[in-house]
C-alpha cells in the first residue's frame, strides 16, 4: 500500500541525522580549537582529551540516531497498519488505480526497505567506524613512538605517512554512505543520485591518492587539513542534507 504523500518520513530520518552530524561535527571542532594545545605536532587524536571527548560524543549521536530511526519506523508501521499484511498488494494496487499520480513516490513497504538501509548505514556502518578508528588510533600512537618528531625530516616522514593513510580512516563508511545513495537512486529510478554517487566516490578516492594535508593555523592553533577528512565530512553533514531536502522537494510521501 501507499501512505499520505504529505508524510516524508525517510528524507525526514536522512535529514535529521544530518543535522545532528552537524552539530556534533561542530561542538568538535570547537574542543579542537580550545583543547588543542598551540602549535602541537601531534594528530589530533592522540590528544587523549579531545579522543575522550569525541568518543562520548560519538557514542551520544549514536543513541540520538537510533532513536529517530525507532520512531520513524514507528510511524510508518502506524500508517501502514490500517491494513493487514495480506492485503497490501491489494490495497496498492486500488490506489493506484483510484489515485493515479496523486500517490506517494514508493509504497510502505518499498520505503520501509530504504529506512533499514540507512539505519543499517547510520547505525550499523557508524559503528564499525567507531571501531575502526579506535584501531587506526592505537596503530598511529604506536608508530608516532618510531619517529622522532624533534627533527624536521622525521617530522614530515610521519605527517605524510598519517596524511597517507588517514583516508583508510573513513573510507568504510564513505562507501557505506554512497552505496546509500546510489541504492536509493535505484529505487526511485533516478539517474542523478546514481551519478552523484559515482562522482563523490571518484572525488575521495583522487583526494585520498593525490591531495597532501595542509596546515592552517587559527587563534594560534595549527589544525592539520586531511582532504579526504573534509569530504567525508562535508558528506555526511551538509551533502545528506541536500540529499534529504533533495528527496523531499521532488518526491512524494517520501
Amino acid at each position: 500500500m501507499y501512505i499520505n504523500k504529505k508524510n516524508h518520513i525517510l528524507s525526514g530520518v536522512i535529514l535529521g541525522t544530518a543535522l545532528f552530524n552537524l552539530v556534533f561535527e561542530s561542538v568538535e571542532s570547537i574542543q579542537r580549537l580550545i583543547l588543542k594545545r598551540a602549535y602541537s605536532t601531534s594528530p589530533d587524536m592522540l590528544e587523549m582529551s579531545l579522543w575522550n571527548s569525541r568518543m562520548i560524543c560519538s557514542f551520544i549521536k549514536l543513541l540520538i540516531i537510533m532513536v529517530l530511526f525507532y520512531m520513524a519506523w514507528m510511524k510508518l508501521k502506524k500508517l501502514a497498519s490500517t491494513v493487514g499484511d495480506d492485503d497490501m498488494i491489494e490495497m496498492a494496487k486500488l490506489q493506484r488505480e483510484a489515485l493515479g499520480d496523486k500517490l506517494s513516490s514508493l509504497s510502505a513497504y518499498s520505503i520501509s526497505q530504504l529506512m533499514q538501509l540507512w539505519a543499517a548505514i547510520f547505525i550499523g556502518a557508524e559503528l564499525v567506524y567507531d571501531v575502526t578508528s579506535i584501531i587506526y588510533r592505537d596503530f598511529v600512537a604506536a608508530l608516532s613512538t618510531l619517529f622522532d618528531m624533534s627533527d624536521q625530516a622525521m617530522a614530515n616522514a610521519f605527517v605524510d605517512f598519517y596524511n597517507n593513510t588517514h583516508g583508510f580512516k573513513y573510507m568504510g563508511m564513505q562507501i557505506a554512505i554512497m552505496l546509500g545513495i546510489f541504492v536509493t537512486g535505484v529505487f526511485l529510478k533516478d539517474v542523478l543520485l546514481k551519478i552523484v554517487a559515482f562522482a563523490v566516490t571518484a572525488v575521495y578516492t583522487l583526494a585520498f591518492m593525490i591531495l597532501s594535508m595542509n596546515t592552517l593555523v587559527i587563534f594560534n592553533r595549527s589544525v592539520g587539513i586531511v582532504w579526504t577528512s573534509v569530504i567525508f565530512h562535508m558528506t555526511q553533514t551538509v551533502g545528506l542534507a541536500v540529499l534529504a531536502i533533495y528527496m523531499s522537494k521532488k518526491y512524494k510521501g517520501l
